[in-house]
């Protein structure tokens, strides 16, 4: 993160991101204000739509992909479907207690997000 007074700029990069994050956004604009421009990396397909939207009205960016080492990796993406912890404990490993659903997703680069971000 650097100064926005040095012609530089603040940036939130959310790995499993999700419609919260935009109170923590709004929290530092509103308290020091300061503007972050979020990166958005969230692969549910139901999240989609509403992390679209909020990346282009803070004037960010939505990856629907999984956070990996490589862009383009197809992987199994397992889903709680737990209303209590959402999509808190969704992830690329299975368990199988936890996971009752599943979809395949694309990835992206993390490192390349780190860079060009």
């Amino acid at each position: 993160l650097a100064a926005e007074g040095a012609g530089r700029r603040h940036v939130f990069i959310g790995v499993g991101a999700t419609p919260e994050d935009r109170a923590w956004l709004v929290g530092h604009r509103e308290r020091h204000g300061t503007r972050y421009e979020p990166v958005f990396i969230q692969p549910h397909p139901s999240l989609a739509r509403e992390m679209t939207r909020i990346a282009r009205e803070e004037r960010g960016t939505f990856y629907p992909s999984a956070a990996w080492t490589a862009d383009g990796a197809t992987l199994r993406f397992h889903f709680t479907q737990d209303r209590r912890i959402k999509t808190g404990q969704d992830g690329l490993f299975h368990h199988d207690r936890r996971h009752r659903g599943a979809t395949n997703v694309s990835t992206v680069d993390i490192a390349r997000i780190f860079r060009e971000h």
